[in-house]
């Protein structure tokens, strides 16, 4: 075989141009074969990998339909995303033993695979790996993954039975969908959650043994199997008292004491019900549970409960007649969204109880939310565009998820200290946002604050602000709550953790006096420092840092120049000023008369 049908470049393998060989030898010495290198490639029958070959690219053999025996060598590592999607032949593999990450959809659709024996070393399994494997019957699941993921054997119509071992955790969104004759799944003990529709379509599944440590079952997880159709009862409550599904038809409902969690859509369509009472013991109700219960106009909760889902009684619009609990803890978006409790009211913020602030319905340009709320539900404000302020008072715990997403005018906010939780895009899109937060530890979701918001830390003696910035690598995140951590807990290791100089620099400079790594930092950035001050026009911010006199001549003459350059006349007279008291200089106005011809 000739060596140019492979090009390569040092011991990667990037492209293959042959045609019509079945069998095909890769060169010694290949240790990557690159994205899409023999893709489509459905004439191959046979490959013979080299020895030392350790990563298996993307896409690297999509389509070779004609695939039949797979022998990866010992020293492959990783196999990428869509490897080998559609190698529709291959009968049987085995992955080597020094694999630990197999790529998303790496064998979807290879039809006619039966069996596949994974390593124990194996870590991560991605989406989707065996969906579509329509003949897989035998694979076992290592004990080094702690995630069976989305759609992974969806669709493996020929799975009977399979084992996870206890190292799995979650078994997420459609992993079994349609897996149509499996009827034997052992769950581990430490299960802690099965996503929606994990086992959807799984007619053969009578009978299942959730643990007691799932405390979290997705929508319609059960939904097409014996387990549930063929079931006489009225609840089906399954795991650590999880009602997943009620089956009766009464007016009146009376949910039974055992159950501890509502889940999500247990009661959805029930068009029936009229009345529902929820015993002592249930502490959350998921998402949509009551949706679309067209003749609700009753629900009584019990004082247990802590957390309500989004939309839980959306488009039960006969509902008139609800209390929520004193002891709630968080409030999911759009609680009542299609009743007549929302219809009816005729006030610009809709509060429950005097403690929960469930929505805004009425555009408003400022918000002065009342004292005695206590929590701003998810999604609240969300969407008000025209909101350019908000009061919160002292008596707010929380700010729920998204609660001020997509309210692009918000320009003010004070945030107090008894604030402990602001949920994850709780002012997204708010870029023009200055927030003053008062400085006490607080859980902070993703991204909860919008890139280019000025953000304020104020513990009542000292304060320093930063701007949220656009370039953290990886993830802003993690910056964001580590900024919160350090603003509530302000000790030298979490400020030593945080990656961005927009964040520490103004730290630094604040907490500077207090010596250890906070006066390290700013004597190694005092240029920087100034600069910053400079950039921001900020003159007590400037004489806060020149008054540590870490600046030494040379650098104070950048900073100058840095503020010539931004066009920052006052800052720059300052420095200069700076310069002739601390070093000897010329006369200042004659400095500024040059260099700006005034």
């Amino acid at each position: 075989m000739a060596d140019n049908i492979f090009e390569t470049e040092g011991r990667k393998l990037l492209s293959y141009s042959g045609e019509d060989s079945e069998r095909v030898t890769i060169p010694d010495g290949i240790e990557e074969i690159e994205d899409y290198a023999f893709s489509g490639h459905g004439e191959i029958k046979h490959i013979s990998f080299p020895e030392g070959l350790r990563v298996v690219g993307r896409h690297s053999f999509w389509g070779c339909s004609g695939l039949r025996e797979l022998e990866l060598p010992e020293s492959v590592e990783i196999i990428g995303r869509f490897a080998f999607w559609e190698c529709e032949s291959l009968t049987v593999i085995r992955i080597p033993e020094r694999v630990r990450e197999i790529g998303t959809s790496a064998f979807r659709g290879c039809e006619m695979l039966s069996e596949v024996t994974l390593p124990e070393g194996l870590s991560d399994m991605g989406e989707s790996c065996f969906s579509d494997c329509l003949n897989l019957e035998k694979i076992n699941v290592p004990s080094g993954l702690s995630v069976i993921k989305k759609r992974t054997f969806s669709d493996c119509i020929s799975l009977e039975r399979i084992s996870l071992p206890d190292s799995i955790g979650v078994v997420d969104d459609y992993a079994f969908e349609c897996c149509g004759a499996l009827c034997d799944i052992a769950l581990p003990e430490g299960l802690r959650v099965i996503g929606k529709h994990a086992f959807d379509g799984c007619s053969a599944l009578r009978e299942l043994n959730v643990p007691e440590s799932v405390i979290y079952i997705g929508s319609s997880a059960f939904y097409r199997t014996p387990m549930i159709n063929e079931s006489e009862k009225d609840f089906i409550v399954i795991g650590a008292g999880i009602l997943i599904q009620y089956k009766g038809n009464g007016g009146e409902v009376t949910v039974p004491d055992n159950v501890k969690t509502i889940g999500e859509r247990a009661f959805a369509y029930c068009e029936e019900i009229t009345e529902v009472t929820l015993p002592e013991g249930v502490e959350e109700i998921r998402s949509y549970a009551f949706e679309h219960c067209t003749s609700l106009r009753k629900a009584t909760l019990p004082q247990s409960l802590k957390r309500l889902g989004d939309s839980v009684f959306i488009d039960c619009a006969e509902l008139v007649d609800v209390e929520l609990p004193d002891g709630l803890e968080r409030i999911g978006s759009d609680l009542f969204y299609g009743t007549r409790l929302i219809a009816e009211n005729r006030e610009e913020l809709f509060i429950k109880n005097g403690r929960y602030l469930i929505r805004s319905v009425a555009p408003l340009t400022e918000a002065a939310v009342p004292e005695g709320v206590e929590i701003i539900a998810d999604g609240a404000f969300s969407g008000a565009s025209e909101l350019r302020a908000v009061s919160l008072p002292e008596s707010v715990r929380v700010i729920g998820r998204a609660a001020f997403k997509w309210c692009g005018s918000l320009e003010k906010v004070n945030i107090p200290e008894t604030v402990k939780y602001i949920g994850a895009e709780a002012f997204a899109s708010s870029a023009s946002l200055k927030a003053r937060i008062a400085d006490s530890p607080r859980e902070v979701g993703e991204a909860a604050f919008a890139e280019g918001a000025e953000l304020t830390f104020d513990d009542g003696e000292k304060s320093f602000t930063v701007t949220l910035c656009d370039d953290v690598p990886n993830s802003r995140i993690s910056e964001e709550g580590l900024l919160f951590r350090f603003a509530g807990e302000l000790n030298e290791t979490v400020f030593s953790a945080l990656g961005q100089s927009e964040y520490k620099l103004p730290a630094a400079i604040c907490y500077g006096d207090r010596g250890g790594a906070f006066e390290k930092y700013l004597r190694d950035k005092i240029g920087d420092a100034v600069c910053l001050a400079v950039d921001r026009g900020d003159d007590e911010l400037l004489d806060k840092v020149l008054s540590y006199g870490f600046i030494d001549r040379e650098g104070l003459q950048k900073c100058i120049d840095h503020a010539i350059n931004v066009h920052r006349i006052e800052q720059q007279t300052k420095l200069m000023r700076y310069m002739q008291d601390s070093f000897g200089s010329v006369d200042t106005d004659q400095l500024v008369g040059d260099r700006f011809e005034i």
